[in-house]
Formats: C-alpha cells, structure tokens, sequence
C-alpha cells in the first residue's frame, strides 16, 4: 500500500458551502471523493447551552498526507 487513507467528517449549514467545499477539495486532487449527506441533525454546546441544527454532512476520502492542506482549504471556504 503506497499511502495510509482516511475519512475526513465536515458539517457545514449550508448546500451551497458543502459542494463549494465538496467541488474544492476534489478539484485540487486533496479528496478523491467526497460525499454529501444532506438533513442530518446536529446537537452541540453553544454558549453554555445544547443547541442543535439541521446540517449536512461530508464525508472526505483521502490520504493522510493530504491532511494538513486539505484541513487548510476547508477552514479558507468554511463560514
């Protein structure tokens, strides 16, 4: 095996910023794919109370030696 492989979990709030993200990653050949699983519910501490939201969720398939600059992209196109 050339390269040890993982999977990378995104949320983002909104369609348009996942298939940014989606489209971004895949682009630059830092993703060999990403999935995008719309309508999931999110609970999580927010100002010292649990909120939660409907988000959507992408899963990223790529090596871990594109981790550090895929962490980079999602973090420059991610509200």
């Amino acid at each position: 095996m050339k390269g040890l492989y993982i999977v990378v979990f995104v949320t983002c709030s909104t369609e348009k910023e996942a298939k940014k993200i989606a489209r971004t990653l895949v682009g630059k050949k830092l993703a060999a794919c990403v999935n995008i699983i719309p309508k999931i519910s999110s609970l999580y501490w927010w100002q010292g109370k649990i909120e939660s939201s409907k988000e959507l969720l992408l899963v990223i398939k790529t090596k871990k030696t594109h981790l550090k600059k895929l962490i980079k992209e999602v973090k420059a196109i991610h509200i």
